[in-house]
């Protein structure tokens, strides 16, 4: 609506204040005009110059704090929450990430829009072993789901597919603080909303810092979630990954993620049960094989978790972390006891045993 009324006022742009940093990202949406995200101080500073220069007019600068309403909402009767210390969330690709190769091709000072990404993806995913099947996750991810993007016209949309690529690209590392468990408004069970922040390593990150990748990644989940028929579909064809984008942003938009959904993500698997894959990468891929098992005309008999627990190799560059890749999640072994609980406790929530 924000875009639709400034384009029909004759608006060349939509400028969006808040947050930290430089400039945060640019949008290039398939909507009529830009949109910019831009920081707070930035921001303070484009509205001095343009009433010095009087080259414009600041009509009015409204300012949205919701933080004392969400407090009331979150803190009523019926919701428990599950405080955590030493669990992350991180990236896929951490020690080579799409970011990187996408800065070094186009070794430029100007921000990387959609379209750089799905051109740099689509030139050096054949040539640079940082994209190749055997290390790149999100390179096995976007090959899994290639033929299925293909059929409805996605992978010839550079700015769609360099949407996808872009935030899957980035090296990113953020702290779970708690998990939210409550009586869900908007269906029958329970939801849950999880609560992240920064992980602030002392790791060099370029060109997105963690608390940015958070804000672009809750900016782009609101955009999916005004697209409508879109976000039906995403919801049918991956309900889990649009229930985790949900419970990654609950807190900040009221969104109520399925628990039943996100604890499924979370419990451990029992093992392998898809069938081995002809492919060599993907017979490679541990997570690969890590499905609810069928019958014969494709009925779920048994569901299983999707967390594949495993040890990381010679203190990587993120040790004790949590990754979320395409059919399942990696934790060292250290968590277990502790997601064991959460699990626990979200299927007493679920089945109102407390």
């Amino acid at each position: 609506a924000l875009l639709q009324g400034a384009y029909q006022a004759g608006a060349d742009a939509v400028i969006k204040i808040g947050g930290g940093g430089a400039m945060l990202y640019s949008v290039p949406d398939p909507s009529e005009i830009p949109c910019f995200a831009i920081s707070e101080d930035d921001g303070k500073k484009l509205c001095s110059a343009l009433e010095v220069s009087r080259s414009a007019k600041v009509k009015e600068l409204k300012v949205n704090d919701r933080r004392q309403k969400l407090q009331a909402e979150r803190w009523n009767y019926g919701k428990v929450w599950l405080h955590f210390s030493g669990l992350y969330l991180q990236s896929v690709d951490w020690d080579g990430p799409l970011c990187e190769v996408a800065q070094e091709a186009r070794a430029s000072p100007e921000a990387l829009v959609y379209e750089d990404y799905f051109e740099v993806y689509q030139t050096t995913r054949e040539v640079d072993p940082r994209l190749g099947l055997d290390r790149s996750k999100l390179r096995r991810m976007m090959e899994s789901a290639w033929s299925q993007l293909g059929r409805i016209g996605l992978t010839k949309n550079a700015s769609m597919i360099g949407k996808l690529l872009a935030l899957g690209a980035q090296r990113c590392k953020l702290k779970v603080n708690y998990m939210k468990f409550h009586p869900a408004e908007s269906f029958t069970g329970t939801a849950c909303a999880m609560l992240l922040s920064p992980h602030k390593s002392g790791f060099k990150q370029k060109p997105a810092s963690d608390s940015l990748v958070q804000a672009w990644v809750a900016h782009e989940a609101v955009y999916l979630a005004l697209m409508g028929h879109f976000t039906k579909l995403i919801d049918y064809m991956a309900p889990s990954l649009w229930n985790l984008i949900k419970c990654m942003n609950g807190e900040f938009f009221g969104w109520e993620a399925d628990a039943g959904k996100i604890r499924k993500l979370f419990t451990a698997c029992s093992g392998p049960v898809g069938p081995v894959p002809r492919e060599v990468w993907q017979q490679r891929d541990p997570t690969w094989r890590i499905t609810d098992e069928r019958n014969a005309v494709g009925m779920v008999v048994r569901t299983q978790g999707r967390l594949l627990w495993s040890k990381d190799a010679a203190n990587t560059a993120a040790p004790n972390s949590t990754t979320l890749p395409k059919c399942g999640a990696t934790t060292t072994a250290p968590r277990r006891s502790m997601m064991d609980f959460m699990g626990r406790m979200a299927q007493k929530i679920c089945c109102c045993s407390l």
